[in-house]
């Protein structure tokens, strides 16, 4: 092609026909500008469509993510309620209410109150998606909203640990109740933990204990803590359902 188009050149300067050289020399410039423009047509159109591939998988992966911990966190807030419902049998007995309650009962209670179980949370996909710059594949209501649930997200950890049951405060309370034995035999079955003569309390002194004043403070912080989980597991519940939306 090329070839033909010099050829053609040649023949005008040859034959001295300068002016139709010219008007013949602008036509092939326009057709090279054609040339270009239509090549960055298909190149932009190309970049779209990558980009557009791009964005369709990233959002898929998002979602994924979003719907793994939507499930964890629906599973933890359904135990969380599980131990609410414990704590406040116990505490309506260290308030002097329901005293018809075996102590055998109400020393599994005290066990098996504490949410003591692990939140499986993943932030990988939507980090890696930040720190690679892939946001600017998404429109800015997705972005907005994923942005939203990561500031839910971070305030429902901060919150965690400001609500620690687990705290120094706490330790005498779960010594008595023997809940650091259970703990450890769960972990290490195979393990002996002596337990301090002090802390072994009989029947009658375990209930004793139990409807103190200061043992009625600490479940009601419990409680509190408990009652805090499960107000951000739902707003976390909601906000995933708000972030899926709009990826969709």
């Amino acid at each position: 092609m090329i070839k033909f188009f010099r050829r053609i050149r040649y023949d005008l300067m040859e034959k001295n026909k300068t002016g139709k050289y010219f008007k013949y020399a602008i036509g092939e410039i326009i057709l090279v500008v054609i040339g270009i423009l239509i090549a960055l047509w298909l190149n932009n159109l190309n970049q779209q469509r990558i980009e557009l591939r791009d964005s369709s998988n990233l959002k898929l992966a998002l979602k994924e993510e979003l719907l793994e911990n939507k499930k964890s966190f629906k599973s933890y807030k359904s135990y969380v309620e599980q131990c609410h419902g414990k704590i406040i049998t116990v505490l309506n007995v260290s308030a002097g209410d329901n005293d018809e309650i075996t102590i055998d009962t109400l020393k599994k209670l005290v066990i098996e109150m504490m949410p003591a179980g692990a939140i499986d949370i993943n932030e990988s996909r939507l980090n890696a998606a930040k720190t690679s710059g892939q946001f600017r594949l998404l429109t800015s209501e997705e972005s907005t909203a994923l942005t939203s649930y990561e500031t839910i997200l971070d305030g429902f950890k901060e919150a965690r640990k400001l609500n620690n049951i687990f705290n120094n405060e706490n330790r005498p309370l779960f010594l008595y109740f023997s809940l650091i034995d259970d703990y450890n035999k769960r972990l290490y079955p195979n393990v002996v933990l002596t337990k301090h003569p002090d802390y072994n309390l009989s029947d009658e002194d375990f209930l004793s204990f139990l409807k103190k004043r200061e043992t009625y403070l600490q479940l009601s912080s419990i409680l509190t803590s408990v009652l805090v989980d499960i107000q951000w597991l739902g707003g976390l519940d909601k906000n995933i359902d708000e972030t899926i939306e709009a990826l969709n």
